[in-house]
């Protein structure tokens, strides 16, 4: 006789929540008295449970083809969920993971076929996490089930399923262990595979597995595939989908979906919403979880990515139509500033072609460009246009702040400067003191067939006689232009000294 869908899925699910509430526990019939116990390990890891230890980083030592089939590299080791041991349909005893996930099972009777199940602590509804299987407890020994994965959690469902839906297999008359032990012939059968695949596909979501209409179908025929090894005849009503059971029956609601498209997102993750919604039910709009994207923040919802569709802001509600809803992020863009060069009192410019800059952009400082300024030499930037501010030279970064920035060109005056003019008419010679802006004396000046002065003293007919650079005859002076002709008391006016060893003329001071 065929077992109806209808009947078979509630079955599980009733099965599923009598081993938890259990009163009594049932062992293995023990046909050698006086056997040592044995102990059952593992360790649990699932993609979608908040309890998170530490992420998987070995597919158990397999081959990378067959990592697919074993676990996603989102998987993470869980801490503190609980672990129950079932024989069959009798829970034998509850424990809880550690903080590296593992658990262990002590006093266990020889046996074939032990299922492991671990519950989400994030649902009420004790949700099956994963599943795995002490394929045979040896005596004495310890079975070591390794971590939890999407093949375990099939076989752990096919053990379940072809105890609770036969009545003649119990879980030592399930043949497992030599079918795994032929990988990847195991992999030969078909359903079994697209169950794997399937709860590969739907776990990340912690979706409960039976909500998924694919499952109990692939569940069913993995299963009635692996008990015809032992009943080569075993029909379990799934040969070309369930066989309906007696009755019309109720017909199953067609539920719809809610997906979210980052739509341009350039990290993270569109949120998940694992829940199926009837034509009418009420659909709460998630918020974007860690969705980004570079320069832009996140707006709100749309039914249409170009935003021309119903908006929608998080904790919105709406009324499900009768069909899947895609939600597309919008993005708005986030402000730019610009930086801009003030020549200061210069000419010329500089300009820069990557402004205006996001916050937090890295910006590379430019040079002069064609900035300059007469007797003046450039001397980096600032903030400030007096200097106080903040200073940088060219290739300097900084962080782009939430407003423009302005960089003030600073300058060194590039004239030394000129003492008093000491006028000795008894000596019919000038004497000038030359420091730099730093009050240095200025060196490397004393070819004086580069030096040309201009000088002119109001009523008189003053001549230079020489002009003479450095030399102890100087005494404290640097620099000495000896003139004739200058009248006692008379008053310097105007001192042009130029300097010509640059290969162009360079004004050093003009006095008044």
């Amino acid at each position: 006789m065929k077992i109806s869908t209808k009947v078979i899925l509630p079955l599980i699910l009733i099965s599923a929540l009598s081993i938890l509430f259990a009163g009594c526990f049932t062992v293995p019939t023990d046909e050698s008295p006086g056997f040592t116990p044995g102990t059952i390990t593992g360790t649990i890891a699932a993609p979608c449970c908040s309890t998170s230890a530490g992420p998987v980083t070995e597919p158990q030592g397999v081959p990378p083809e067959y990592w697919c089939y074993y676990c996603k590299n989102t998987w993470s080791l869980q801490e503190g969920v609980k672990v129950v041991l079932a024989y069959g349909l009798d829970k034998i005893a509850t424990t809880t993971t550690d903080k590296d996930g593992k658990y262990t099972f002590t006093n266990v009777p020889p046996a074939k076929n032990y299922v492991i199940t671990a519950y989400c602590p994030d649902y009420d509804d004790d949700r099956p996490l994963v599943k795995d299987v002490a394929l045979k407890v040896v005596e004495g020994k310890t079975y070591d089930a390794k971590i939890t994965d999407c093949v375990s959690t099939a076989l752990g469902l096919v053990v379940d399923y072809l105890v609770e839906n036969t009545t003649v297999l119990g879980p030592e008359e399930i043949v497992l262990d030599g079918v795994i032990a032929g990988i990847p012939n195991f992999y030969g059968f078909p359903e079994f595979k697209k169950l794997v695949e399937r709860i590969c596909e739907i776990a990340p979501g912690c979706v409960d597995l039976f909500e998924d209409e694919k499952v109990p179908d692939y569940l069913c025929r993995a299963a009635q595939e692996i008990g015809r090894k032992v009943i080569p005849d075993l029909d379990l009503g799934c040969v070309g989908g369930y066989t309906p059971g007696p009755g019309p029956g109720p017909t199953p609601a067609t539920t719809y979906k809610v997906f979210y498209n980052g739509n341009g997102n350039t990290g993270g993750t569109a949120p998940t919403d694992a829940n199926n919604y009837i034509a009418g039910a009420t659909v709460t709009v998630l918020g974007p979880g860690i969705l980004v994207r570079t320069n832009y923040t996140f707006s709100h919802w749309d039914t249409q990515a170009d935003d021309n569709g119903t908006n929608y802001n998080p904790t919105d509600t709406f009324s499900m139509p009768a069909a899947n809803v895609t939600l597309y992020a919008q993005w708005q863009e986030d402000a730019q500033y610009t930086v801009t060069y003030n020549a200061n009192g210069g000419t010329g410019s500089q300009t820069d072609p990557n402004s205006p800059y996001y916050v937090g952009a890295t910006v590379t400082v430019l040079g002069q460009g064609t900035i300059a300024r007469t007797n003046y030499t450039f001397n980096g930037w600032n903030t400030a246009a007096n200097g106080t501010g903040t200073a940088y030279d060219p290739a300097d970064t900084f962080t782009m702040p939430a407003s423009n920035v302005v960089l003030y060109a600073q300058w060194l005056k590039l004239d030394p400067l000129m003492s008093p003019v000491d006028v000795v008419p008894g000596q019919e010679q000038i004497r000038i003191n030359l420091r730099d802006a730093n009050n240095n004396l200025v060196p490397n000046l004393d070819n004086k067939n580069d030096w040309y002065v201009e000088l002119t003293v109001a009523d008189s007919d003053a001549t230079i006689v020489s002009v003479q650079y450095g030399g102890h005859n100087i005494g404290p002076w640097d620099f000495q232009i000896r003139v004739k002709n200058i009248p006692t008391g008379t008053e310097l006016r105007n001192v042009t000294v130029i300097y010509n060893g640059y290969g162009y003329p360079l004004v050093l001071h003009q006095a008044y």
